[in-house]
């Protein structure tokens, strides 16, 4: 019969058989058994609380270095992300840098190609001329402009010692043409260039304006397409003779001189023989 619970205790009886094991459980006092289970209750608390140390002080020194990497990997994330907004940057930036290179190029294209076509004709007028009329006559060429036979004006201003005023260039005069043609021209020649003079002063007159220095200098023949057409120029000397809204013609005036202003054009390029016949 064992003398305690625990058959391996090594009590002196030396029976060594496990407890419930065909044999009755002894009779123990509760006041006997207290101190046993106080004793086995303190080593179980303290031998768990040791194991909780031991198993949270890892815990905690593994989760120290945990968070260092979780850290770096955003930090490097975020400059990552730096960097290829810059790159993104800098590649638009190269991007508008080639679109402005690419339409200077056209436009210096686009220039010579327009020089390469078209030509004008230049009117230059002394700075220090007593009377300038190449102001009021680029004005008048803006009111008649639309006209058949009426020069374009490109441009006016001032260069060095020189008004100057850029119009359409425009072939020979009535009066290169006749000398020309040995100064003569058939009926049919002088028949066309009358209807289309004519024509250009009936033009002025309704536009309410007076050439005042009709001749022969101041026709010219067109250039190109418009080589059969007549155009009038040389507006320094014109005059509005009425008035535009009661058609009111100005008062007549005696003792005045018509002296035209001292001008040149840029050089004529040809002649044509578009429609005229010489004799």
């Amino acid at each position: 019969m064992p003398c305690c619970f625990d058959g391996c205790c090594g009590c002196p009886c030396g029976t060594q058989q496990p407890p419930f094991v065909g044999a009755r459980i002894p009779s123990v006092s509760l006041e006997a058994a207290r101190p046993i289970f106080s004793l086995k209750t303190a080593q179980i608390t303290a031998e768990t609380q040791r194991k909780g140390d031991v198993s949270s002080s890892p815990k905690q020194e593994n989760n120290k270095p945990c968070e260092a990497p979780e850290v770096g990997i955003k930090l490097e994330s975020i400059n990552l992300l730096f960097l290829l907004l810059l790159l993104l940057l800098f590649l638009l930036l190269l991007l508008l840098l080639f679109l402005l290179i690419l339409l200077l190029l056209l436009f210096l294209l686009l220039s010579l190609l327009l020089l390469s076509l078209f030509e004008v004709g230049i009117k230059l007028e002394s700075i220090k001329s007593k009377h300038p009329q190449l102001l009021y006559e680029s004005k008048l060429y803006k009111i008649l402009a639309g006209g058949v036979g009426i020069p374009n004006v490109h441009w006016y201003g001032v260069e060095g010692d020189y008004n100057v005023m850029v119009i359409d260039l425009l072939g020979p005069s009535l009066e290169d043409l006749f000398s020309f043609c040995n100064r003569k021209f058939s009926l049919k020649t002088s028949l066309m260039l009358a209807d289309q003079m004519i024509n250009r002063v009936e033009y002025m007159h309704a536009k309410n304006f007076i050439h005042r220095d009709i001749k022969p200098d101041n026709f010219l023949i067109g250039l190109g397409k418009k080589a059969n057409q007549v155009h009038i120029i040389d507006f320094g000397l014109a005059k509005k003779y009425r008035d535009p809204k009661t058609q009111q013609h100005i008062p007549y005036r005696e003792g005045k001189a018509l002296t035209g202003p001292q001008s040149r054009f840029g050089k004529f390029v040809c002649y044509t023989t578009a429609f005229y016949d010489c004799l």
